[in-house]
């Protein structure tokens, strides 16, 4: 099987579309949330959804969600792992991915982030990218490809709301990645995000090592396919309550109204921590 392909949003549109302990200290004047320092890394990162190559004693572990968090960093990279360990946050993540927000600046804002998510593409439509990412394929290759229905991909999408240029397209280096897996015990994405940012819509951070950053972790929640979803069902079970009996509407119109107020969708969460950044050469 043809190995995954990374896309960025661009990318879709035209087709239709690699220490320091971690410690848990106060920074007086930056923030009040916690920081985390990240550790130096001498040697490559696998990005590959594991824990296994991350050292128990580098996690930070957030209770309220139960999740446990990491980070690395080189001169061009950081590298992040956000580890799951009860499945009941993880709400719609399937469907809304994650988006991380960087602030170089550290502020608590949802200005510049990036979302990373997986998602499902026709055969066709995965060709057509693989071909522009990969240049010509085999014939072996595209019938390999075009014989299962549909193809996942690791969509990675930037997001710049103080941007006032449009958002711009073809921007493949330097680029973010991830990778997710999920076992029984629990679900592990893995990251890379560049620290530097060329432009308002590449994939990077615009900072750089030994610098502090805010970052939030944003998931869950509904999508607008999701809204229009819940709005249309709510829309027709009131329709069906007042074109009944009165009584019978009076018992349908109460399954309506309860339907309405319990059914909100899934929950959002979003966690925001500080970060230092590790300086080039620093012993582990």
């Amino acid at each position: 099987m043809p190995e995954a392909i990374e896309m960025s949003d661009s990318n879709l549109k035209k087709t239709t579309i690699s220490l320091f302990l971690i410690l848990v200290i106060p920074v007086i004047g930056f923030s009040k949330e916690e920081t985390v320092n990240s550790v130096w890394s001498d040697t490559t990162v696998s990005i590959d959804g594991s824990a296994e190559d991350w050292p128990a004693e580098y996690f930070h572990h957030e209770k309220k969600y139960m999740v446990y968090c990491a980070f690395k960093n080189d001169e061009q990279n950081l590298y992040i792992l956000f580890k799951f360990t009860d499945p009941s946050y993880l709400s719609s993540i399937e469907k809304t991915g994650m988006t991380v927000w960087l602030n170089p600046d550290g502020k608590k804002k949802k200005n510049y982030g990036i979302t990373f998510l997986k998602r499902r593409l026709e055969s066709d439509v995965f060709l057509s990218l693989y071909e522009q990412q990969r240049g010509t394929v085999t014939e072996a290759e595209k019938q390999q490809i075009l014989s299962k229905p549909f193809h996942q991909i690791n969509h990675v999408n930037v997001i710049n709301k103080k941007s006032k240029d449009p958002q711009q397209t073809g921007i493949e280096e330097p680029k973010a990645i991830f990778r997710a897996n999920r076992t029984k015990e629990e679900t592990v994405y893995e990251f890379i995000i560049p620290l530097e940012r060329s432009s308002d819509f590449a994939a990077g951070i615009g900072t750089e090592p030994g610098k502090r950053l805010k970052i939030g972790f944003e998931w869950g929640g509904m999508t607008a396919e999701m809204k229009a979803e819940l709005m249309r069902r709510r829309s027709e079970q009131a329709s069906d309550a007042a074109a009944g009996s009165i009584e019978g509407g009076r018992s349908r119109m109460n399954t309506s109204s309860s339907f309405m107020n319990s059914r909100s969708g899934p929950k959002e969460y979003t966690y925001w921590l500080d970060v230092l950044l590790a300086n080039p050469g620093a012993s582990q």
